[in-house]
C-alpha cells in the first residue's frame, strides 16, 4: 500500500503540502496543483525486510526513509526511547520516516547500564 503511494506522487509530478491541501476526511476530487507542490518523488525501492543494518546504511547514504511499523501503543508515547516489548511484525498499521539513529546508555531499574541502539523517527498524527 505504500508503494502504491509513492508509485502515485512520482508518476503525478508531486504531492502537496499538508497547508496548502489539508486533510478533510471526505470524499473529492484530486485538486493538486504544482504550485502547491512540496515534494516529489523520484524513485523507491524495497529494503530487506527486517535488516536494520541496511536501514542504517540507507539512512545514512540516502537520507530519510519511510517505514511501516506497528503503532498500536504509539499514542502513549511521550518522551525518549520508545521501546514496545509487543511489537508486531506483521500487524503493520502506521508509516513513519526514519531520519537518523543512534546509541545511548540507560539505566535500568536495577542499577545496570545497558546499550540501547535506537532510531530517530519523524512521525505525524492528525486529529480529524
Amino acid at each position: 500500500l505504500y508503494f502504491q503511494a509513492f508509485a502515485y506522487i512520482k508518476d503525478n509530478g508531486g504531492i502537496s503540502t499538508a497547508k496548502s491541501y489539508p486533510y478533510k476526511g471526505d470524499y473529492d476530487y484530486c485538486r493538486y496543483s504544482n504550485r502547491t507542490r512540496g515534494t516529489t518523488v523520484n524513485g523507491y525501492a524495497y529494503l530487506p525486510y527486517g535488516d536494520e543494518k541496511q536501514l542504517q546504511i540507507a539512512v545514512a547514504q540516502i537520507g530519510p526513509i519511510s517505514v511501516a511499523i506497528d503503532a498500536t501503543e504509539f499514542e502513549l508515547y511521550h518522551k525518549g526511547i520508545y521501546s514496545n516489548q509487543n511489537c508486531s511484525a506483521t500487524h503493520i498499521n502506521h508509516a513513519v520516516l526514519v531520519v537518523g539513529y543512534g546509541s545511548e546508555k540507560i539505566q535500568s531499574a536495577d542499577g545496570t547500564e545497558n546499550e540501547v541502539d535506537y532510531w530517530i523517527i519523524k512521525n505525524r498524527y492528525q486529529k480529524l
